[in-house]
């Protein structure tokens, strides 16, 4: 499900660098290992990258209604903190 969060937090439809993207991974998580997490949402096909790993870009599909009400709910209170 974190991956999901993480997920719905990287921009749609747009080539990320991999220096912005790991940027971007650090900044939205404190699990300690932005590479692994990287990783994962590649090998969970959440991501593609190019070969060398300089292009990233997120697959576009429904995360499982789990995930939805998580990503709403961490939002939410996202805006009520601001």
């Amino acid at each position: 499900l974190c991956l999901w969060v993480l997920w719905s937090r990287i921009p749609a439809r747009q080539v990320i660098g991999g220096q912005d993207f790991d940027a971007l991974l650090k900044a939205n998580h404190l699990f300690g290992d932005h590479a692994l997490i990287r990783r994962w949402l590649c090998d969970y096909a959440m991501m593609t990258r190019t070969p060398d790993g300089r292009e990233y870009r997120r697959v576009e599909q429904c995360p499982p209604a789990v995930a939805l009400e998580l990503i709403r709910m961490l939002s939410r209170d996202q805006r009520l903190s601001v």
